[in-house]
């Protein structure tokens, strides 16, 4: 089966084309909203070709004002608008799939920088920042944009003080085991036991937040 990251997607191809003509020379990067009205393409696709940009390290930088603005307003609009359950839920939904397509997909160096971070952190206390980039790694490894773009949106939330205080105290078996099953899973390249790993892993605490356990979420990753 071809792996649809190796598929040539024409409409992309096109805009990534397109918008790297017109982002050329510029010192800063225009807002979204503005690249996606000159451009006449919706804002998805836009991402998309943006994210393709800015692995290649063609884009100049947002504007320190908009960036700032643009994220406030992000962050505040989900703070008041969410809880740590449906973020759990949500996060179940999609992460142990991108687990899975990290152990096929991930390089080597992406795999090597996973593993450091995982190694520069406590096993008795939470680093939060080596926490949030570990997940963000892992989605970043699955070469979806998306799904990375909405995996730094959902755990940039926890940085915030009031909502981490609903989140439960800090144990090894959450905060350090799990994460070394999850890396052993990617760097073997075992897509089924990396999958199960990181559901194993949210699932954990999306018990302790419903109250509720299950079984189906709580499964060893097979050996």
């Amino acid at each position: 089966m071809t792996d649809q990251t190796q598929v040539s997607e024409p409409r992309l191809d096109q805009l990534v084309e397109r918008l790297r003509s017109h982002v050329t020379g510029l010192k800063r990067l225009p807002s979204e909203r503005r690249l996606a009205e000159t451009l006449g393409e919706n804002r998805y696709m836009l991402r998309r070709a943006l994210a393709v940009l800015r692995d290649a390290g063609d884009l100049p930088a947002l504007p320190a004002r908009e960036r700032r603005e643009d994220v406030a307003d992000q962050r505040q609009a989900l703070l008041h608008g969410t809880n740590p359950v449906e973020m759990w839920e949500l996060r179940l939904m999609f992460e142990p799939d991108l687990a899975r397509l990290a152990s096929l997909r991930a390089s080597p160096g992406e795999i090597e920088q996973l593993a450091r971070i995982h190694a520069d952190t406590g096993q008795t206390a939470f680093d939060l920042e080596a926490d949030i980039a570990f997940h963000c790694l892992i989605a970043r490894a699955s070469r979806n944009s998306l799904a990375y773009f909405v995996v730094e949106l959902l755990t940039d939330l926890t940085r915030d003080d009031t909502f981490r205080m609903l989140l439960p105290a800090f144990t090894q078996e959450t905060g350090f085991d799990h994460h070394q099953m999850i890396l052993d899973a990617i760097r073997d390249r075992e897509p089924a036991r990396a999958e199960a790993a990181m559901r194993l892993h949210l699932s954990a605490i999306h018990r302790w937040l419903t109250g509720f356990p299950d079984d189906s979420l709580t499964q060893e990753p097979p050996k």
